[in-house]
């Protein structure tokens, strides 16, 4: 069986994980690299990178965390221990370190 799957973001990118083994799957993609909202763009001339659109995900589930913790473990994921801060006009609603 051969299955095309749109998109390499990480929902593609899943399923084609899901179905490896069951079928044929080709993943297309209209970008040069795979992550969708989750990509990491870099500027290779630059000493320069930045996240766009969802720049992590929370593991809430014990079936998630299954799926998730082979790449945790190849390094292809990891965890982000990111400080935030939440800004309103000129004042910091809220802050994590």
């Amino acid at each position: 069986m051969n299955i095309a799957i749109i998109g390499a973001e990480i929902s593609g990118l899943s399923l084609a994980n899901m179905l490896n083994g069951i079928a044929n799957v080709k993943i297309f993609e209209k970008s040069r690299g795979f992550g969708g909202r989750i990509a990491t763009r870099r500027f290779y001339n630059e000493d320069f990178e930045f996240d766009h659109g969802a720049q992590f995900f929370t593991i809430k589930t014990d079936q998630f965390k299954k799926f998730m913790q082979p790449l945790i473990d190849q390094g292809i994921a990891n965890v982000w221990n990111a400080k935030f801060v939440e800004i309103d006009g000129n004042n910091i609603k809220y802050q994590k370190e």
